[in-house]
């Protein structure tokens, strides 16, 4: 039997490859991707997971549809994950979806461990780090320790490789060559210079929002902020919200290979992030995927996104504001 791992391109995502390639003699697994959110729509990258008996999904899904097809496929289909609009997954067997755990913690827990018998403490050590990080938990004692991991990951990315997997390889080989090494989680000299370094990016980039920040009111009436970032946009856009509490939610546009539609919903106080039409994710936060020309003309004229009940009846991404 052919088995197939998707995961998603966040230090969640990553995560779950950590534990399958150092636990890989138990799991079995013929290939591991890496993909985001919609990546169903693309028809290679669908065609290629049917070539597999075995789908196993962690920290991403798509919709039932896809789901049901592939069962009708004869395809044994797993998922494990935690956002919002995958609760559906509840209902079919061998899928686990729980809001109060990340997607590493939750593969974890449902498919790696029941799997092996003994390991050490630092994967248990691994897994809080990212929990914490992914469900944003800034009130827990673990909040900048779990920080620091996120900085290691893109600190060590290889952006010369085309695909997030590769680009990612040092990363997987570093955890594992620590779990491999130690029993208890500490930070390698080398981590502790990439995080020095991402603390002054950091500075650095919450100037450079705050610099380009627009303030428009939405169609219906939040106040919502509007930057664009090459990257630190998960803390930039925190400590946004925290500095301007006239803000509802931020959208920022993801600038790291120029303007090409890749953006980012942060919000404060409840506010549900996946109500607008365009966004995935978690209700304090999306992303989405649009074109280079509609994130230009989101950028340039004063509008907001439609929220799923307004593009339902107008089948238009954008609203004039308020």
């Amino acid at each position: 039997m052919k088995r197939i791992l998707i995961s998603h391109n966040d230090l969640d995502g990553h995560g779950v490859v950590v534990l399958a390639k150092y636990f890989k003699k138990y799991l079995q697994l013929h290939d591991i991707i890496i993909e985001d959110y919609s990546f169903e729509e693309n028809e290679e990258t669908l065609n290629y997971i049917k070539l597999y008996d075995e789908i196993i999904i962690a920290d991403l899904s798509f919709p039932e549809e896809t789901y049901l097809e592939l069962i009708k496929l004869n395809k044994k289909v797993s998922i494990f994950d935690h956002h919002t609009t995958t609760e559906w997954i509840s209902k079919y067997e061998g899928s686990k979806w729980d809001e109060s755990k990340c997607g590493t913690k939750i593969f974890w827990e449902e498919f790696v461990k029941p799997k092996i018998n003994r390991y050490k403490p630092i994967i248990d050590d691994f897994v809080k780090l990212v929990d914490t990080y992914d469900r944003w938990q800034q009130d827990h004692e673990l909040w900048n320790e779990a920080k620091k991991l996120n900085s290691v990951i893109y600190g060590l990315r290889n952006f010369y490789e085309i695909e997030d997997i590769d680009k990612s390889k040092p990363f997987y080989d570093l955890m594992i060559k620590k779990f491999n090494k130690l029993n208890n989680w500490r930070w390698t000299d080398k981590e502790l210079d990439i995080i020095r370094k991402a603390d002054l990016r950091e500075k650095e980039m919450l100037d450079e929002a705050k610099a380009n920040l627009q303030v428009r009111k939405d169609s219906k009436g939040y106040t919502f902020g509007v930057c664009r970032l090459p990257s630190k946009i998960s803390l930039v856009a925190s400590e946004i919200l925290k500095q301007r509490q006239d803000l509802v939610y931020l959208v920022i546009a993801n600038t790291y290979k120029g303007m090409t539609g890749k953006i980012s919903f942060r919000s404060r106080d409840g506010f549900d992030c996946t109500e607008i039409a365009v966004a995935n994710g978690h209700k304090g936060a999306a992303a989405a995927t649009i074109t280079e020309e509609e994130i230009n003309n989101f950028w340039d004229n004063n509008i907001s996104f439609s929220y799923e009940d307004e593009y339902n009846r107008t089948n238009n991404i954008f609203r004039k504001v308020v």
